[in-house]
C-alpha cells in the first residue's frame, strides 16, 4: 500500500481521531502539522486538485478570518493565498493516498477510502 499523508491539526478532535485510527491499525503515514509548518500556495492548490475540490470547498467557513475578509473566495489562487497566510482556514483532517484524498468528515469516510 502507498504511504498515506495526514494533514493534521492536533487541536482538532477529528484530526486526533484519524491519527489514533491510523496508528492503531498500523498504517504507514506521514504527518504534516500544517499549522506549524505552513503551506505554500502551490501546496494548497495541489491538495485541492488531489481532493478534486476548489480551494473554497476545503475551507472552514465559520472561521472569523473567512467571515471578515471580503475577497473572491471562488478564485482558487486568491483563496490559496489567504490559506497560505492563515492555515487555520483549511478544513481538517485531510488524508491523501497516492493521487487521491479526502477530508475525513464524517469519520466513517475513512473506511471506504482506505479500502480503495
Amino acid at each position: 500500500m502507498d504511504r498515506l499523508v495526514l494533514y493534521h491539526n492536533e487541536n482538532c478532535s477529528k484530526s486526533r481521531e484519524v491519527l489514533a485510527y491510523l496508528r492503531g491499525n498500523n498504517y504507514e503515514f506521514d504527518i504534516i502539522n500544517y499549522l506549524e509548518t505552513g503551506l505554500s500556495i502551490f501546496e494548497i492548490l495541489d491538495i485541492a486538485k488531489t481532493l478534486n475540490l476548489t480551494v473554497d470547498e476545503m475551507l472552514r467557513k465559520k472561521e472569523e478570518i473567512y467571515l471578515k475578509h471580503n475577497i473572491e473566495w471562488s478564485n482558487n489562487k486568491v483563496a490559496a493565498s489567504m490559506v497560505a497566510k492563515n492555515p487555520i482556514l483549511l478544513e481538517r483532517p485531510i488524508l491523501i493516498k497516492k493521487d487521491i484524498g479526502i477530508i475525513v468528515r464524517p469519520f466513517d469516510k475513512i473506511y471506504s477510502f482506505l479500502e480503495e
